[in-house]
């Protein structure tokens, strides 16, 4: 007899079928965001946060350092301080490479710290970074005139932003007041420098240049008056100290000039410019041995210094024979120094050489003769500022008496002016082949042919 199955035999196994999700009663639990399985994760996602953090802070660091150093620069430069102003705006830079307004602020420092090559690299920069702009524009003009480059058009210009009342004249008025003095167009240059001291009356940089003027037109009191007015106004700097003193030396305030000169030299000891003050001071005031043993510690020092040296010769004067090395070699150190040669050919008189005294005369001739031509074309340029000519003339000059650099100068500001200038190509042109510099004459005779 057959048996149905029974209903109380085991369950049978519970089937999965492939693809179905477990049920809740089987599957496993999904791990929480704390799970220590978790941990792994957890830490690269903070150290990826902190990565991050850190980034952020280094750059905004950057950046706020960036920032003090640019105003820092700012500020120093205000003060006319400007290597610490070229040194902070060069580190600004360093953080901001690719800021136009941190190289206009290094070409402007650069700029009026005479460092002019660099502050035309400085504005090339700016301007591939922004383009031509109308500051540029403004920049670049106070470049060549500062250095001497003025031209008519140049010069109009700047004179009707003046008028104008141009956010920039004070700038203007300082390019274009030490570009008249590098011309030796010094009555021009009191003209812009005064309406630059009505503006900013606590500058004593500013008075400094106005004192050199008025040294150089021999108004002595009024040089002085300047000077004593630039060193109140900035007692702790000591190249103001130092121009007081030879002020005051130059008019006739011996003792006072003597007395700041040793100051200073206690200060400077190795200073050659304020042991040569102070040496001429006593020699001055009668007081030779000083004088003389303060200037042979200096000739020591510094053998090769013709300044140096003329002095050590002038103040054994009297004794020819002990004289005579010592200014034939400063005269050999600077031919061209009229002091130098003159100084010799009174000591080979004083000594009875009638040959020597003679050849040094020819010497002492020729460069009288060229004080002459100088003062001569001084004055052509206070009548016609921007002849070039006259400009080549000059610069000629300084050639022929050997001061090469001051006559190049003269070529390169010319040529600034008009780059075409035959005359001017042509001098620097014999100048570079005859020192044996080719490479560099080479550009100055194309330009020479072509103008041709």
């Amino acid at each position: 007899m057959s048996r149905k199955p029974s209903t109380l035999s085991a369950a049978p196994v519970n089937e999965q079928k492939v693809g179905t999700p477990p049920t809740p009663a089987t599957a496993p639990a999904r791990p929480g965001f704390w799970s220590w399985r978790r941990w792994p994760l957890k830490i690269a996602l903070l150290l990826a946060l902190l990565v991050c953090l850190g980034l952020g802070s280094k750059n905004w660091y950057g950046y706020l350092r960036a920032s003090q150093y640019y105003r820092a620069a700012e500020k120093a430069l205000a003060h006319r301080d400007y290597r610490q102003a070229q040194a902070l705006a060069r580190l600004a830079q360093e953080a901001w490479p690719n800021d136009p307004q941190t190289a206009f602020l290094l070409a402007r420092i650069e700029r009026q710290a005479g460092l002019f090559q660099s502050a035309e690299d400085q504005l090339d920069a700016c301007q591939r970074l922004e383009g031509i702009s109308e500051r540029l524009r403004l920049e670049r003009s106070l470049l060549l005139v500062q250095q001497g480059a003025i031209t008519a058009s140049s010069e109009a210009q700047l004179q009707e932003y003046l008028r104008r009342n141009h956010p920039e004249t004070n700038q203007i008025l300082e390019a274009l007041g030490r570009g008249c003095i590098a011309t030796y167009r010094l009555p021009d240059s009191l003209r812009y420098l005064d309406q630059l001291l009505e503006r900013k009356p606590d500058d004593a940089k500013v008075y400094r240049w106005r004192s050199a003027v008025y040294l150089r037109l021999l108004d002595f009191d009024a040089a002085k008056k300047d000077c004593r007015r630039a060193a109140a106004l900035d007692p702790n700097d000591p190249d103001t100290q130092v121009e007081l003193a030879e002020v005051l030396f130059e008019g006739e305030e011996t003792n006072e000039a003597a007395a700041l000169f040793k100051s200073l030299h206690e200060q400077f000891p190795d200073n050659p410019r304020i042991a040569i003050g102070l040496g001429r001071a006593l020699m001055k005031l009668g007081r030779q041995e000083e004088a003389e043993k303060l200037l042979d510690v200096l000739a020591r020092k510094y053998p090769y210094d013709a300044p140096v040296l003329l002095e050590r010769g002038k103040v054994v004067l009297d004794n020819p024979a002990a004289a005579e090395p010592w200014l034939r070699r400063a005269a050999e150190r600077a031919p061209g120094d009229y002091q130098a040669q003159y100084t010799l050919f009174l000591c080979l008189q004083r000594k009875g050489d009638e040959a020597g005294a003679r050849e040094v005369k020819k010497k002492v001739d020729q460069l009288s003769a060229g004080r002459k031509l100088m003062s001569d074309f001084s004055e052509q340029l206070k009548r016609n500022p921007y002849d070039l000519q006259v400009r080549c003339d000059l610069a000629k000059l300084f050639l022929d008496q050997g001061d090469q650099k001051e006559g190049v100068r003269w070529l390169k500001e010319a040529l600034k002016m008009d780059p075409t200038h035959r005359l001017a190509n042509k001098l620097l042109a014999d100048y570079y082949e005859q020192s044996g510099q080719p490479g560099l004459a080479a550009p100055y005779r194309q330009r020479a042919n072509e103008a041709q």
